[in-house]
């Protein structure tokens, strides 16, 4: 969900010839990394035995792993 709109903002921002898109958009990238471990966080404090499993077999973002 998160990579999809990082996309859908690169290509809205390329198509409207902003380059603020380009600029801004690793900034972006780590402070929404920082809401996402928070919510990952929140997940396995709700689902403690099922969350942890399934974020073992899901990757985060594009099929990269897990640290």
């Amino acid at each position: 969900m998160y990579v999809g709109w990082w996309l859908i903002q690169l290509g809205a921002g390329t198509m409207a010839g902003s380059a603020w898109v380009l600029a801004l958009l690793p900034a972006e990238l780590l402070v929404e990394h920082r809401f996402v471990l928070g919510e990952e966080a929140t997940l396995a404090g709700l689902f403690p035995e099922s969350y942890p499993a399934y974020a073992e077999k899901v990757p985060r973002y594009l099929g990269l792993p897990r640290p």
